[in-house]
């Protein structure tokens, strides 16, 4: 493969400035250690809790036998006797710790106007259920509270039917019952706080109702610490530098063994110097020029055909051909006489000769002129 001289170095210049880059990132790569925090946990806990429900049904001809109301029924105000109400927290974590905190089950008995973010309550009555309990473990991996209620069903009821006769207020009524749970657990690496608030929602003054609330809570933690370590090496990465580096090695040797500096020919040459150096001065004509011509003078050079081309006054003209390496001659048209310079005949031995006929000849010429 042969490729221009200018063309072949700078390939070869490319090439080796790329591999100069992909190796210094090889190097990077390899020798420098950047830090990179890393989170390493000390201590990962899970805090569940949660409220749930039994209704237990008074003596009525639907159920019959039954005490218990099933599950996911709507329920009928008439019929209930109590609801009893449990409410559990569980804590496990993968290293003991020493844990304290404290726990209670509160009730709110409220009458409200409008619902969810708009609820404003109109009146409050509050009760404690658990009066507020501290607990301590030390060096323990789990902890449970399990609680049970009796809840009055009725009881609740009348209070508020009193209550919206007493103040000709009738608005709708629940009461909330809720079991707040603070715990924390501490280690010599540090502390876990955490607070769980698992509730149930009993609506009152109704015919039927179903209980809601925020019946199951999940909120797992995690005590960690944060470790500066060097960063690893991305292999994939690397394996894909060192493909390229040597794809790119590959490539400069056969640069250098399998190509070689394509020559320009002395005919390229010329052309290239006349078009550099005089291309603002020549004039191509698309139609053949004819050499039938009574006196036709090859000059030595473009400089000379240049000199006499501004003694007369007449531009230097070429045939145009689309490949310039095919254009052979150069002219200066004057009357009957044509100068030209045979590119192709530059180097030809016989040049120097042929050139001192035609100046003898173009002094003949001169001299009739005169005479």
């Amino acid at each position: 493969m042969k490729l221009h001289k200018k063309a072949r170095i700078a390939i070869i210049c490319i090439v080796i400035a790329m591999i100069l880059v992909v190796s210094c990132l090889i190097l990077a790569e390899t020798t420098t250690r950047d830090f990179i925090e890393v989170k390493e946990p000390l201590l990962s806990s899970s805090n569940k809790a949660c409220a749930g429900y039994q209704v237990f049904l008074k003596q009525n001809p639907l159920f019959g036998q039954e005490r218990i109301l099933p599950d996911n029924n709507s329920i009928i105000a008439e019929y209930v006797d109590y609801i009893k109400a449990s409410f559990n927290y569980d804590y496990t974590a993968d290293k003991p710790a020493d844990i304290s905190g404290n726990y209670e089950i509160i009730g709110v008995l409220e009458a409200y106007t409008g619902k969810d973010k708009d609820m404003v309550s109109i009146w409050q009555k509050k009760y404690e259920y658990v009066p507020k309990t501290a607990f301590e473990r030390n060096g323990a991996d789990s902890f449970s509270i399990n609680k049970e209620i009796r809840i009055n069903f009725s009881e609740y009821n009348e209070f508020v039917e009193l209550i919206a006769e007493d103040t000709k207020i009738d608005a709708p009524a629940r009461l909330s019952v809720v079991m707040n749970v603070n715990i924390k657990a501490a280690t010599e690496n540090g502390v876990i706080e955490e607070s769980m608030n698992p509730s149930l929602v009993i609506p009152l003054k109704n015919k039927y109702f179903t209980i809601g609330g925020d019946r199951s809570q999940d909120k797992p933690a995690v005590l960690e610490t944060v470790k500066r370590e060097p960063r690893p090496v991305n292999r994939n990465y690397l394996h894909l530098l060192i493909i390229a580096d040597a794809v790119l090695i590959n490539i400069l040797i056969f640069i250098f063994l399998f190509t070689k500096i394509k020559e320009i020919d002395e005919h390229q040459k010329t052309l290239i110097k006349i078009f550099k150096k005089h291309g603002g001065r020549l004039v191509a004509l698309n139609d053949k020029i004819t050499e039938s011509y009574d006196h036709m003078y090859e000059v030595f050079s473009i400089d000379d055909l240049v000199r006499i081309a501004d003694e007369i006054g007449k531009p230097i003209v070429y045939q145009y051909n689309k490949d310039k390496n095919e254009i052979q001659r150069f002219y200066v048209l004057n009357g009957t006489e044509v100068y030209y310079l045979d590119i192709k005949t530059l180097d030809s031995p016989d040049k120097t000769e042929k050139l001192l006929k035609n100046a003898s000849n173009i002094n003949k010429s001169s001299a009739m002129a005169i005479r």
